[in-house]
């Protein structure tokens, strides 16, 4: 989503409308299931449109000459969900209840949840103020 398809439509839209089709395909994408998985995980949509548009900014991030790559969103996406499976198969973390799941994340994800997304957004909102200046073309342009 941030590799092929994002630079394909950057050459026909603004850098911004292309981020926010291939976000709404990304998005989108995992609810390719059964009626009731899909049902069940609505909720979770908001989060991972908000997912990628973070990894979308990341991916603007410039490395090396100036150039941007796919390492950083890679990487993060890896580092997400690397540490929600280490919370969540390590109990790490006990819910005890007293925080109503709209709060914490439902049925126990995060992307469903005001935390997680308070948390996503302060994150997008770092990478999105990091990647700024590449997308405006200060130190080099979109396209390589």
């Amino acid at each position: 989503f941030r590799g092929w398809l994002l630079r394909e439509l950057e050459q026909s839209w603004s850098p911004a409308v292309a981020l926010g089709v291939t976000s709404l395909i990304f998005a989108i994408a995992h609810f390719i299931k059964p009626l009731d998985a899909i049902l069940a995980l609505l909720p979770q949509f908001v989060g991972l449109l908000l997912l990628a548009l973070v990894l979308g900014w990341a991916r603007r991030i410039p490395v090396g000459s100036g150039k941007t790559g796919l390492g950083h969103p890679a990487g993060l996406h890896a580092g997400l969900v690397w540490g929600y499976y280490l919370l969540e198969v390590g109990n790490l973390l006990q819910p005890t209840g007293r925080v109503p799941a709209w709060v914490t994340g439902i049925d126990g994800n995060p992307l469903a949840g005001l935390l997680g997304l308070a948390l996503l957004s302060g994150l997008g909102l770092l990478l999105w103020r990091w990647s700024r200046p590449f997308a405006q073309g200060a130190t080099g342009t979109l396209h390589e």
